[in-house]
């Protein structure tokens, strides 16, 4: 269990993606090759949020049912990490409420810190920290197998995020 901790702490450390066909990609080596100094195409801008957040949709972190969340970089620190998450405007309008969540967990140990929240003519946007791996990224880590340690640790940490959740805003989930 302690060498798999150590190889998932080192894997985050370094900020290793698998992406669809399975191969680990470092994605700070993916955004340091598109670093230029060139003023941005008009392909390039529509991938650019804020003036400030560079979005990679070839990158995805992850979806759910209502949003898909994509890596992203600050323009200015080409090393900071963030997340992007896109929801269809037309469809949905709960990336607010969890913009508005987020602010009230300002701080609280596994809740990001929101950057920035938009609409753009079809899609709400929220700019977020990047907390890590996700636990699907983990379980590759682990060569698909979670120890039951590992699975009861996983266990505690969300049960922990819900209960601050529940005192901090007021909302149970």
């Amino acid at each position: 269990m302690l060498e798999q901790k150590n190889n998932i702490e080192s894997k985050n450390e370094e900020n290793i993606i698998t992406n669809k066909s399975g191969t680990n990609t470092n994605i700070l080596s993916v955004l340091r090759a598109k670093r230029t100094t060139k003023k941005h195409t008009k392909k390039e801008m529509n991938n650019i949020i804020d003036d400030k957040f560079e979005f990679f949709p070839h990158i995805p972190l992850g979806n759910g049912a209502f949003s898909t969340v994509f890596a992203s970089r600050d323009l200015t620190d080409t090393n900071k990490l963030y997340a992007i998450k896109f929801e269809n405007s037309l469809l949905s309008n709960k990336l607010k409420l969890e913009k508005d969540i987020y602010d009230i967990m300002y701080g609280a140990e596994g809740f990001p810190i929101v950057y920035t929240y938009g609409t753009t003519k079809t899609s709400n946007y929220l700019v977020m920290d990047r907390l890590g791996p996700s636990l699907k990224e983990l379980f590759g880590y682990c060569n698909f197998h979670f120890s039951l340690q590992t699975i009861c640790l996983i266990a505690i940490q969300a049960l922990t995020r819900i209960h601050d959740l529940h005192l901090k805003s007021g909302y149970i989930y």
